[in-house]
């Protein structure tokens, strides 16, 4: 029971928490008469209870009476849940098991078994990263282990519980790839909106959850004559500015509309083919954020300068996110003017 529930004088729930909490005042009156009903009959047989006995006792009537009229799973995960508030995952673990009864509103302790994992696994394969179905099954892992400890289930937690991560290698688009995005003409109007939303990602290098705030007009700033768009970041809670070209400009009068992370990626893979690109297959509305970054820096732009756009705090973080191989750096380099400067200074000097 959370802090802010708890009468410490009284030990008792507070007359004012919620009825998931305020129940456990019901279960410690029946323990009590419980108690108060086995030692009266001890008494009267002339019998001392040991503690272990009374344990046991109570056990049957309190923990094992829940495990045969069959606790849902979701119901004590709302207990475990319960037992979170105040700590620092609370909210992680809400969101994650939140998002789960609406993937799966069949689930419940006869689906922890290795064929339902499986499909249960795939599905969430197609929906996310392997990285976050990681942590949906993660979280689930840890109520059902505590389920077991509290003798709520009596079930095992299967060996293959958590799916497998893999390592992707996040791609970037080079700027002649992205030009065939741009150039393309889109066999239907959904496939064209979802090219134009990835275009304005890639300009502006912003991640999918600001979408709407790009696309948003009160959004749209102007200084000293020339158009900006700012936005405040979804994961960081700070400002990001960033100036508008008149490719962006063109996209922003077309009244594009945001759709669903799962089919925007779906119609993003089916726009990238029809326009050519090589890798397809493997483009995600990320890719355009790490496609801006990435090229920004080919281009010679200051990283403080590039970190400031994307609204990356660290450039640990944000160095994930500059993809390109030594070969490419290197030409790159070729034509950068400070390099250029670099190499006549010493072509002078030999």
């Amino acid at each position: 029971v959370p802090k802010s529930y708890w009468n410490t004088k009284m030990q008792r729930v507070r007359s004012s928490a919620p009825s998931e909490y305020s129940r456990i005042n019901g279960l410690m009156d029946a323990m009590s008469e419980e108690v108060t009903k086995v030692v009266r009959e001890r008494k009267m047989e002339g019998n001392v209870i040991r503690g272990k006995e009374f344990i046991e006792i109570l056990e049957d009537k309190f923990v094992r009476g829940v495990v045969d009229k069959q606790m849902s799973i979701n119901d004590y995960a709302q207990i475990w849940l319960a037992r979170k508030e105040g700590t620092k995952g609370h909210r992680f673990y809400k969101s994650k098991l939140k998002t789960w009864e609406k993937l799966y509103p069949e689930f419940d302790w006869g689906c922890v078994a290795g064929f339902w994992v499986k499909n249960a696994h795939m599905k969430l394969g197609k929906l996310y990263a392997s990285s976050t179905a990681y942590k949906f099954f993660s979280v689930w892992r840890s109520v059902i282990l505590d389920a077991i400890d509290d003798k709520v289930w009596n079930g095992v937690l299967p060996k293959k519980w958590m799916p497998k991560l893999v390592e992707v290698d996040h791609i970037y688009l080079p700027i002649d790839e992205v030009t065939k995005i741009s150039a393309a003409v889109y066999s239907c109007d959904r496939v064209k909106n979802a090219m134009g939303l990835w275009m304005l990602m890639y300009y502006t290098g912003a991640r999918y959850e600001n979408l709407t705030d790009i696309i948003k007009p009160s959004n749209v700033i102007y200084l000293k004559g020339e158009k900006y768009v700012r936005y405040m970041q979804v994961k960081t809670n700070k400002y990001v500015s960033f100036p508008v070209n008149k490719p962006m400009e063109d996209l922003l009068m077309m009244g594009l509309r945001k759709v669903s992370n799962q089919k925007l990626n779906d119609y993003i893979k089916e726009g990238c083919n029809e326009a050519g690109v090589a890798l397809w297959e493997e483009v995600t509305c990320h890719t355009a954020r790490r496609s801006c970054v990435t090229n920004l820096v080919l281009m010679g732009m200051d990283l403080h300068l590039v970190m400031q756009i994307s609204g990356h705090k660290t450039q640990k973080e944000f160095m994930k996110y500059v993809r390109y191989d030594d070969l490419v750096g290197a030409i790159s380099m070729r034509a950068n003017e400070s390099f250029i400067e670099f190499s006549k200074v010493h072509m002078e000097v030999v």
